[in-house]
């Protein structure tokens, strides 16, 4: 079950969800760059450095919580990062956040994703894909399988609107 739900998890970045009605979502922006549209229920805000630019959204719920951050760290430009950086990459990632990751899926398009628990049990997914101008890095995280169920779809359209900083 365990090893269904992660691999469910891993896919769900990449597979078409159903449809999240975004009528009464703002269009927002950051001081950074970002710009997307947020539900009105999740808290965003910027975060990190001049080359290493983020934007994390959060929702928390009296017996669920979800927070996804969407960020980037500048790499030489147009080069392709083989498997073996990107997975130190992530290793790094992982250990600065106390993760233990669970499981790995490598990406033939320059791109990984790793799922896994932290301290407090919470699931996370770290996902890196290696684009001509930075790495971009997506961070998720999950109270627990009710809330990656509750809160996935609305976290895929939040990423379908995001538009990173050039």
């Amino acid at each position: 079950m365990k090893r269904i739900f992660l691999f469910v998890l891993l896919l769900f970045i990449s597979i078409p969800v159903l449809a999240v009605d975004t009528s009464d979502w703002t269009s927002k922006s950051t001081d950074n760059g970002y710009s997307f549209k947020v539900p009105p229920t999740w808290q965003y805000n910027e975060i990190g450095t001049s080359d290493n630019k983020g934007v994390q959204f959060t929702i928390e719920e009296p017996e669920t919580s979800a927070s996804v951050i969407f960020g980037y760290k500048k790499e030489p430009q147009n080069q392709v990062l083989d498997e073996s950086y990107l997975k130190k990459f992530v290793d790094e990632i992982a250990s600065s956040k106390n993760i233990t990751i669970e499981q790995t899926k490598s990406y033939q398009n320059g791109g990984i994703v790793v799922a896994g628990k932290d301290a407090n049990g919470f699931i996370n997914t770290i996902a890196v894909e290696n684009t001509p101008a930075y790495l971009k890095i997506i961070l998720f995280v999950f109270s627990d399988q009710k809330a990656v169920s509750k809160y996935s779809d609305t976290i895929h359209e939040i990423n379908n609107t995001l538009t990173f900083p050039e």
